[in-house]
């Protein structure tokens, strides 16, 4: 499990560094249960975000940063919205 804050209403996708990333893959590859808290102080909502669900996107954003390739407009991070389709609010 990882817990992020963010000020605004997005989460940039950068603050979860690749080893968080890769240990949570792994944890689900032995048959664990991973997730990120992410919370947004200015709304003051918080979300159970399942790894399984936004671990695609947070690859494909990081495959892409590897490239050297900026993130088009929305893909490298996550507003409150889209967190709400994917996102168990607590």
């Amino acid at each position: 499990m990882e817990a992020k804050r963010s000020a605004k209403n997005r989460w940039g996708l950068a603050n979860l560094h690749p080893h968080q990333a890769k240990r949570m893959t792994e944890w689900e590859k032995q048959g664990g249960l991973s997730l990120v808290l992410l919370h947004f102080a200015e709304s003051q909502q918080s979300w159970v975000v399942f790894w399984r669900l936004m671990e695609e996107r947070w690859n494909t954003w990081f495959e892409n940063k590897m490239r050297g390739k900026r993130a088009s407009a929305g893909t490298g991070s996550l507003s409150t919205k889209i967190i709400d389709e994917f996102g168990c609010p607590f």
